[in-house]
């Protein structure tokens, strides 16, 4: 299925990178306006299909981050699909980079939502008992 000619996929991407930039939790709900209610979301720790598990990833981070925000680096836009780069934040202590790569539908919503990033020297890098073994596998695969 291709998307509408109509739909105007870069504008509607920067509109979901808006609503990253200024996610707050009263905010989450707002989803249900973007997204597809069988939206496909995956990244290092999830793997889903539906929009109430997708705002339930948010209410997490809320729970668990201290300050959490997303900054949209830059948006580059492909047919149905846009490709954004992101740096989440929760103050001095974690941050991490990575790009999401968000599928639109006929009507604009987003159906897909794939998150890549490296969780290895990100987060559990930072683990101490982790620190290690990581440090060792990273110095063992690189050339």
């Amino acid at each position: 299925m291709g998307i509408n000619s109509e739909v105007n996929v870069e504008n509607f991407a920067k509109i979901y990178g808006d609503f990253f930039e200024n996610i707050s939790e009263d905010k989450i709900d707002l989803l249900n306006t973007l997204c597809t209610k069988d939206i496909l979301f995956k990244d290092p720790f999830n793997s889903f299909t539906g929009l109430e598990k997708f705002k339930k990833v948010f209410h997490h981070m809320y729970k668990q981050a201290a300050d959490p925000k997303f900054s949209v680096v830059h948006i580059s836009v492909s047919n149905s699909t846009a490709y954004m780069k992101w740096v989440f934040s929760t103050g001095k202590l974690i941050k991490i980079e990575g790009v999401s790569e968000i599928k639109f539908n006929e009507e604009g919503l987003v159906c897909s939502h794939i998150d890549y990033w490296d969780s290895a020297s990100q987060v559990f890098i930072k683990i101490p008992i982790l620190k290690y073994f990581i440090r060792y596998l990273i110095k063992k695969f690189s050339i």
